[in-house]
């Protein structure tokens, strides 16, 4: 066994992917509200208790980060841009974080998703609309996350490129489903999907810790001996393991719990 100390920031040494399938409740209720049987108010109100709900399991289970699982009907990508040509100060990504944040014990660090930077501009130049305009607004946005509290983005469909300027203190990390050169130094995490392998994404930094995904079902000896070719590449103690989401919030729960028992046996 590998004694090494506890990470104080993400990715933590047992760590979770920013998106889980819904509940069966949240799932009808978004059903109902796509079919005009309930409001925005009464959805939001129901997403509300789930997260909070799906905080307090992490909670329970050990795991030292908060999410809102993606739950959230009104941030798709479109809208979270949508909304970056207004008044970023009444972005939604700040009302979901305040609401995460009250319902994040102490101990837990609360992880807001986050469009990445490629994005937006790819969707701007799309929408005829000026990306430099869009990209001073994402930079905004991130300040006054910071200002909410906010030290945990996880930055969605990340392409390498740089992040601009960003507040000091902002723990920044990525989810890569396929291979990506980082493009920034101030990436904390890389989040690599079970299938990615280590040696795909070159030169991670000094500073740059991965986090291997966990399938769900997957057997533990299959885990050990991924971790062990990585640190072939990446050293040990930049090491960490994350539990991929499954095909139901159940089978999610299950892997988070099976990530906490083997990232203990390894650490």
């Amino acid at each position: 066994m590998i004694y090494l100390q506890q990470r104080l920031v993400p990715p933590f040494r047992a760590d979770i992917a920013a998106r889980f399938p819904m509940s069966e409740r949240l799932a009808t209720a978004t059903a109902y509200f796509n079919d005009g049987k309930i409001d925005d108010a009464s959805l939001t109100m129901i997403e509300d208790d789930e997260i909070g709900a799906f905080v307090r399991e992490l909670r329970y289970m050990g795991v030292d980060v908060a999410c809102d699982g993606g739950w959230r009907h009104d941030m798709s990508a479109e809208r979270f841009v949508d909304a970056l040509c207004g008044d970023v100060s009444a972005h939604p990504a700040l009302r979901h974080f305040n609401y995460l944040l009250s319902v994040t014990p102490m101990g837990m660090t609360a992880r807001q998703m986050v469009v990445a930077p490629a994005v937006v501009e790819r969707m701007a130049r799309d929408g005829g609309i000026d990306c430099g305009m869009m990209l001073e607004a994402w930079g905004r946005l991130m300040s006054a996350l910071y200002d909410l509290g906010c030290r945990n983005v996880m930055l969605e469909g990340y392409a390498g490129e740089g992040l601009g300027v960003l507040p000091d203190g902002l723990n920044v990390t990525v989810s890569a489903d396929a291979p990506v050169r980082l493009g920034d130094d101030r990436i904390n995490g890389l989040y690599l999907a079970a299938d990615v392998a280590v040696g795909s994404v070159g030169d991670c930094g000094d500073a740059t810790v991965v986090a291997l995904g966990v399938r769900p079902g997957e057997a533990t000896c299959d885990v050990i001996e991924r971790i062990e070719k990585a640190s072939d590449v990446i050293p040990m103690e930049r090491l960490c393991l994350y539990a991929q989401p499954g095909l139901a919030c159940a089978e999610s729960l299950q892997n988070i719990r099976s990530v906490i028992d083997i990232s203990g046996r390894i650490w």
